[in-house]
């Protein structure tokens, strides 16, 4: 046997968590992440409001970088890493190329050649948060706002599609990358309510206390999942993120339970 088929290895085993929270300003998103393990901020905007968490501010891709390699480097005792927000690091990308290029705006290359470029600078950033997460053994948890994208679709039509608040190029590197996408939304209810002024009914929207993180895509906005889960999840007001712990782990658990390694013979 090669050195490299000895080296094949089986069974179900859990690592720390790639994932990505979407959803509206306001629904929680950095609450949630905020219950994961020891965690430490990256952050591109002021967005934690009362919550009270080790946080490093960044305002360049060069100190997002920096923040990275000592991070990867240094000994500590932070187990998740979140990056609040991933959408506020696009500029600093834009900006970091248009220096490299001496230009004044991304657009100033030509048609698409600086959105191009961009993907190189995505590739080694989620490269790195990758090392960080097998070499500390974080969760590295990315969150992004979203946008609001009409999709024609030649089947059902014209749709509306909540999306990362991302280049378009930039998305699928981000959905690939991911182990999870999770759009986080309130349950939402509609009524009808008399307009005494025009003699007319007007349907309003309104949101219960009840959060749910959809992990499974239904054409509403994108969500995904490498675990097997198809249900959304509920998130507490409190303890969100151990919700989803939890629902991950019972995956890897059911799965261990019918996992088989597979011998010569057998």
């Amino acid at each position: 046997m090669t050195a490299l088929l000895s080296s094949v290895s089986s069974g179900v085993q859990m690592k720390p968590l790639r994932c990505v929270i979407t959803g509206h300003e306001g629904v929680g998103k950095t609450t949630l992440a905020s219950g994961a393990p020891n965690p430490i901020f990256v952050t591109t905007e002021d967005g934690l409001g009362l919550i009270d968490a080790p946080t490093i501010p960044t305002d360049s891709h060069a100190k997002t970088n920096a923040i990275l390699d000592e991070l990867i480097a240094e000994d500590h005792s932070y187990r998740t890493l979140i990056f609040d927000a991933i959408d506020g690091e696009e500029p600093n990308i834009f900006s970091a190329i248009c220096e490299a290029g001496n230009k004044l705006s991304i657009g100033d290359f030509g048609f698409n050649k600086g959105y191009v470029q961009a993907d190189d600078y995505w590739a080694r950033l989620f490269h790195k948060l990758d090392h960080l997460r097998a070499t500390r053994s974080m969760n590295i948890v990315i969150i992004s706002h979203v946008s609001a994208n009409h999709i024609d679709d030649p089947v059902v039509g014209t749709y509306v599609r909540y999306e990362p608040n991302l280049h378009k190029r930039t998305v699928p590197l981000l959905t690939k990358w991911a182990d999870l996408i999770g759009f986080l939304a309130p349950l939402r209810s509609a009524r009808d309510e008399g307009d005494d002024t025009k003699n007319r009914t007007v349907r309003v929207a309104t949101n219960s206390k009840q959060r749910f993180l959809h992990v499974s895509d239904d054409g509403r906005y994108i969500a995904k999942n490498r675990f097997g889960l198809t249900e959304p999840i509920e998130i507490p007001q409190t303890n969100g993120w151990s919700a989803l712990s939890k629902a991950v782990a019972a995956q890897f658990a059911a799965a261990k339970g019918t996992t088989t390694t597979n011998k010569k013979g057998k």
